[in-house]
């Protein structure tokens, strides 16, 4: 994957997932039309090489700092257009401020002009597809990283189940006709 162009600031955070509200760790950047946030992996040099999903600047709202119970202490919220509320949580307080100045500053840059100050019809209406082409992405990373999340769930909720009957059963044979009563249950 390629490096994002146009980066204000970069950092690794720790954010909540959209649906299934789990923590993780993401390594963050800001450019001038959005926030990227990238999944790290233990032996990938490159650390824009798994985009899991990005907000795009003209979608946020506001940013502040959060004062919901999250795992973080020093968490703050980009409020977007659409149903969503983004829970970051960076390493410290002065991180965490430094991380609302930059966006709201982009942000303020960002909207600066009316964007269809001055615009013929013609490049009004290339504006509005293109915001509908920036939702369709929203709508599509948010389907994605649901997806993802279930995966996750599904795999986790297999393990436990799988050590629950371990527990249960010493005898190997009567540990494998349980999981295989179980899996014809589910079929």
């Amino acid at each position: 994957a390629d490096t994002p162009t146009h980066i204000i600031k970069e950092g690794l955070v720790t954010k909540q997932g959209g649906r299934i509200k789990t923590w993780k760790k993401r390594w963050c950047v800001l450019t001038n039309s959005g926030l990227l946030y990238y999944k790290i992996l233990q032996n990938d040099k490159n650390k824009y090489a798994n985009l899991q999903g990005q907000i795009d600047l003209p979608s946020i709202v506001s940013v502040e700092p959060s004062t919901e119970k999250t795992k973080g202490k020093f968490c703050f919220k980009i409020n977007t257009t659409g149903a969503r509320t983004f829970i970051i949580s960076p390493e410290s307080q002065t991180e965490m401020e430094s991380w609302i100045n930059v966006i709201s500053k982009t942000l303020q840059d960002f909207h600066g002009a009316d964007p269809f100050d001055k615009l013929s019809l013609e490049e009004a209406d290339n504006k509005l597809g293109n915001m509908d082409e920036t939702m369709r992405a929203e709508i599509n990373n948010y389907i994605d990283a649901i997806i993802q999340e279930q995966e996750e769930l599904l795999t986790e909720l297999m393990y436990r189940e799988i050590d629950e009957v371990k527990k249960k059963y010493s005898d190997r044979d009567d540990m494998i006709a349980e999981l295989n009563r179980r899996e014809q249950k589910v079929a």
